[in-house]
């Protein structure tokens, strides 16, 4: 099974890293656009949380996307220590094609599937999503749970 699951991202990675490159992305900002998308104004910390990468490397791609004029950081209305990240207008602008690429290869792979055997699916690998998480949670130190 990890066997599949390996070759299914790496394969997923491949093509997000071509149809990307055309956006001057990465395909590991994927995850990072879409959580900004539906949670503006995110912490670092918060961000790591919910794309389920370390914080380092969150550091490092923020950084980077900031730079690119993707995002940007401000401090926080309500506590003005606190840095908050979201998208700009130029980020914003990627989210269609963003999406559309993701939704392209996932019609993609799952285009032998009956519908049923697609909601089949969904349901298992949810289940295997949810332990996974659980495995990860034990580094955060709290409930909260990857939502991209």
């Amino acid at each position: 099974m990890l066997r599949k699951i390996s070759v299914i991202t790496k394969s997923t990675n491949k093509y997000r890293g071509e149809k990307f490159s055309k956006l001057n992305i990465n395909a590991c900002d994927n995850a990072f656009f879409l959580c900004l998308n539906k949670n503006p104004n995110m912490s670092q910390d918060e961000i790591s949380k919910r794309v389920v990468i370390n914080k380092s490397n969150t550091a490092r791609i923020i950084a980077r996307l900031e730079e690119d004029g993707f995002i940007k950081r401000s401090h926080a209305s309500s506590d003005k220590r606190k840095m908050e990240v979201s998208l700009t207008e130029n980020g914003s602008k990627l989210i269609p094609e963003i999406e559309k690429i993701n939704n392209d290869f996932e019609k993609y792979l799952t285009e032998t599937l009956s519908e049923d055997e697609l909601i089949t699916f969904n349901a298992l690998l949810h289940k295997v999503y949810v332990q996974a998480v659980k495995y990860v949670k034990q580094d955060w130190g709290d409930e909260d749970e990857p939502s991209v």
